[in-house]
């Protein structure tokens, strides 16, 4: 179900309007004044992006600075965790 606008010629204050058919009136009562002289206008619409788009438009100077803020830390190394990781295949008995 649409979401339309309108504005008012008289107070000039714009009203949403949520209407159950793609038709939409051609004017509507002014939630303000009361009037009926409304004109339906351009709403803006909104964009939601992934997560996926998002982190691939940040600006490339932010994985430097996450490199450099990780390049003291042994943590941040991928390799840490495996170095402490016991193989599965130890301690089973056969």
């Amino acid at each position: 179900m649409p979401i339309y606008e309108y504005r008012c010629d008289g107070c000039n204050l714009k009203s949403s309007v949520l209407w159950r058919s793609y038709t939409p009136p051609d004017a509507i009562e002014c939630k303000g004044c009361g009037g009926g002289d409304t004109h339906r206008v351009i709403s803006s619409v909104a964009l939601h992006k992934t997560m996926g788009t998002k982190l691939s438009e940040l600006d490339s100077r932010y994985d430097k600075m996450l490199d450099a803020a990780d390049a003291g830390n042994p943590r941040a190394d991928p390799n840490y965790y495996l170095s402490k990781a016991t193989p599965l295949s130890e301690g089973v008995p056969d």
